[in-house]
């Protein structure tokens, strides 16, 4: 039997239609999804950073060159009580903006006499006063010295002074006991409530010897000192002798000096005749840059009217008489 050999064709690769490839997207090579995934990570990095790029240059603001002055690092220091004081006082006296309203700090006001009750002072109407405003008589030359500073203005007993330092000496003597006590106390809280808070002020007492009721720095004329001194002046109680020279030197020791000073009292001056005390206020007065105006106030008694007109003509003051309490000012 003959047998018949049967010749199998090689093998060969099968090539896909080009037509079926082309609608079967399943037989192209797959993207890995590595690669995607890294191409993925690039682009958003990329518009990230973009994105951050544009908002700091569009919103950051650069840093302000008023800041530091000269651009420079901005040092910080720690003060002593001591040189803050300096040169709060520094300021004040070169005309820069009163720094106190940033950085109060609470003024405790000693006991100076025995206190009196505050139900006292609060019964106590102020027409009882009546009307002491007084037109005061301008006495000597030099008005203007002092005079305008700081562009404020107080008024005691009715007499009105220019500045923005103003200081009270006043008299505190055995002769100053009830009503003329009363009268005082109400013409000082008054004079006090009246001051803009931009103006600063002191207040010395004075019969044998000197007595501080604000102390030995000048206070702040804002709403909370004010308060706290009115409760001070109705505490005042009156004894001893009329010298007003420690008072004076008190006074014009602060720093910087005063713009106006209120001389009040109701008899005349112990502590040496008429002329060494005109001679030792006066030697005080221009020890400084320039005369303090001395607004001088007899109160009732007229025994230290020569000394008090002759202390307002030298300093460029005023001089006004009281004559009796609710009685208007008069000009002698």
């Amino acid at each position: 039997m003959n047998r018949r050999e049967v010749q199998i064709p090689p093998a060969t690769t099968a090539q896909p239609d080009s037509r079926i490839a082309k609608f079967a997207p399943w037989r192209r090579r797959p993207v890995l999804r590595g690669e995607q995934g890294a191409f993925a990570v690039l682009l958003s990095l990329f518009v990230h950073l973009a994105l951050i790029l544009l908002f700091a240059v569009t919103f950051l603001e650069r840093p302000t060159a008023g800041l530091s002055g000269s651009g420079g690092v901005i040092a910080s220091a720690i003060m002593t009580q001591t040189e803050l004081t300096e040169l709060m006082d520094s300021a004040a006296a070169e005309g820069a903006p009163a720094i106190e309203s940033a950085m109060e700090e609470v003024v405790q006001i000693d006991d100076v006499m025995s206190p009196v009750s505050e139900a006292a002072l609060s019964s106590l109407e102020v027409t009882e006063l009546g009307n002491t405003s007084g037109a005061g008589e301008a006495l000597g030359e030099g008005m203007e010295m002092g005079a305008g500073a700081g562009g404020g203005s107080a008024k005691f007993f009715g007499v009105e002074a220019r500045g923005s330092r103003f200081a009270y000496v006043v008299d505190c003597s055995g002769s100053m006991t009830g009503e003329r006590l009363d009268a005082l106390k109400i013409a000082l809280a008054e004079s006090v409530e009246g001051l803009l808070e931009h103006t600063h002020f002191s207040i010395v007492l004075f019969n044998s010897e000197a007595f501080p009721l604000t102390g030995s720095k000048w206070i702040s004329a804002t709403e909370r000192f004010k308060t706290e001194v009115k409760r001070e002046i109705g505490a005042i109680t009156a004894n001893g002798g009329t010298n007003p020279l420690p008072a004076l030197a008190a006074v014009f020791a602060m720093k910087p000096r005063p713009d106006a000073i209120y001389l009040m009292t109701d008899g005349q001056f112990a502590g040496g005749t008429e002329e060494q005390i005109i001679a030792q206020i006066a030697r005080m007065n221009n020890a400084g840059d320039r005369r303090t105006p001395i607004h001088c106030i007899s109160f009732i008694e007229r025994s230290s009217e020569e000394i008090m007109r002759r202390i307002a003509r030298q300093s460029g003051g005023t001089y006004t008489h009281i004559p009796a309490v609710g009685a208007r000012g008069e000009m002698p």
